[in-house]
């Protein structure tokens, strides 16, 4: 029994040391009128955020990438075959000298008001793509190659591994509507956008690995990928 009696006395001894240490170290604190408080888990949250919005006034090449590749599947061809953008010479014979287009002018392209056809040809849809124009991209978002998928013209998912997944949902709620969408909230990740481009549903997944079940695309994303996925509904 007197080794066992040893030990306990030696970490009795031991844990009143740390807390002498440690209440040393916090009235050394209080009483230092320099020393700089500990910030809260608010304040450290705010100021993750102040540095999302200042790291997203440099312009991202993300979403170039993102509206050419969408604009190139709604019109079924490469960007550089599109029409040339100068106006045809006016025909003489034409009454008025007004100018005839040798063809029709397409409506499908991503700037058209319209948006994508449908595969059956019927009523215009608008595109994630239109909907997010003009989008910051915030904590390094990145488009998920989803080569599963059938409808990216109007489901797209974007990915990030470096900020957890609160600080991306808020981001992504405040990044929609300074262009313009009223927010209405289903959860803390879950989100809903409506504006005069259309609707918009968000979900932010905490971890990409968990929603593979449903979406096998990201089985290959690295381990613990916040996904933010974009639905037009509109």
């Amino acid at each position: 029994m007197r080794p066992l009696a040893v030990i306990i006395w030696l970490w009795f001894f031991v844990a009143v040391g740390i807390y002498l240490y440690r209440g040393a170290r916090w009235l050394q604190r209080r009483g230092d009128p320099d020393a700089e408080p500990q910030p809260t888990r608010g304040e450290r949250k705010q100021r993750q955020l102040a540095d999302i919005e200042a790291r997203a006034e440099a312009p991202s090449p993300t979403e170039a990438l993102f509206r050419q590749a969408a604009a190139e599947r709604a019109a079924g061809r490469p960007l550089s075959s599109a029409a040339p953008s100068t106006p045809p010479a006016a025909d003489a014979g034409a009454p008025g000298g007004l100018v005839l287009p040798a063809t029709p002018p397409t409506t499908d392209g991503p700037g058209a008001p319209g948006g994508s056809r449908s595969p059956d040809g019927d009523a215009p849809g608008v595109t994630v793509a239109q909907l997010v124009a003009g989008i910051d991209w915030p904590c390094d978002l990145s488009p998920v190659a989803d080569t599963t998928a059938t409808d990216l013209d109007r489901r797209v998912a974007f990915s990030t591994t470096s900020y957890p997944v609160e600080l991306v949902a808020e981001a992504m709620r405040r990044n929609l509507t300074a262009i313009g969408y009223d927010i209405v909230e289903v959860d803390d990740r879950t989100f809903a956008g409506t504006s005069a481009r259309g609707k918009l549903a968000v979900k932010v997944h905490a971890d990409a690995a968990v929603a593979a079940d449903n979406h096998p695309g990201w089985i290959g994303l690295p381990p613990n990928s916040v996904v933010v996925e974009l639905t037009a509904r509109s």
